[in-house]
């Protein structure tokens, strides 16, 4: 994916959040009801990320045993890189993802994708890929 093509996404992406209101929504609605925005995976241990816009950040992790839902923050930005930080904390959950415009193989499936993402969640730091929906 190209330098423009990935700002493109991920600036749709962070003006959709910051335009909308964060609503609740029960976990199985979101899932049955709603296509993620962008999807992160990594492995050892399994994880995937999923990122509603304007709704929720939703992050299975432990191979599927743990499951950590937050508000969508608003992103931060940084202007040298373009890599975009949110971060979401909860009574439960503290939540940091971390998504940088550098490519990225997935280490199980060797499939490629544009982005590099770092997930902390509870102290606990995840590595993995990510793109955004097509």
């Amino acid at each position: 994916m190209s330098r423009t093509r990935f700002q493109r996404t991920l600036s749709v992406v962070a003006l959709a959040i910051t335009g909308c209101a964060k609503t609740e929504t029960r976990e199985a609605d979101t899932a049955a009801t709603q296509q993620y925005d962008f999807r992160a995976v990594g492995q050892e241990p399994g994880w995937h990320l999923e990122l509603y816009t304007g709704k929720e950040m939703r992050l299975t992790y432990a191979y599927g045993e743990r499951t950590a839902v937050t508000p969508m923050p608003a992103p931060t930005t940084d202007a040298a890189s373009g890599s975009q930080t949110f971060h979401a904390v909860t009574g439960a959950n503290d939540l940091l993802v971390v998504i940088e415009r550098k490519p990225c193989l997935d280490a199980m499936s060797g499939n490629p994708f544009p982005a590099t993402v770092t997930v902390t969640i509870n102290g606990e730091t995840l590595r993995g890929c990510g793109g955004a929906r097509e």
